[in-house]
């Protein structure tokens, strides 16, 4: 499963959902990861990667996809934020704050 923070996603999907506020459109993705972490249980096999750390370090978050399937781990070049990314959006990757639970 991969999640990214629902800030950067609701700013990616209004284009697409034109009539929906952004508050809207985090409390939709915030609602949509809350079912994911109380589906996880009920899985044989999962692995959760956030879109931050994969875009951060992606052959660490590679090496555990491949883990879960049983394949070898394939290293891509290691990269970082690119330097066209939002404001907004910088320094996500290293911030680990729980998300908002309930509104």
């Amino acid at each position: 499963m991969v999640m990214r923070h629902p800030i950067a996603v609701a700013e990616a999907t209004r284009k697409w959902a034109r009539t929906a506020s952004n508050t809207d459109l985090i409390r939709h993705w915030v609602t949509a990861y809350e079912i994911m972490a109380e589906d996880l249980p009920k899985l044989r096999r999962a692995v959760v990667v956030r879109y931050e750390d994969l875009v951060e370090h992606p052959d660490r978050e590679l090496a555990r996809i491949l883990r879960l399937v049983g394949l070898p781990a394939a290293p891509v070049a290691e990269s970082r934020a690119r330097a066209d990314q939002p404001e907004v959006l910088r320094g996500m990757a290293v911030r680990r704050r729980p998300l908002p639970v309930g509104s």
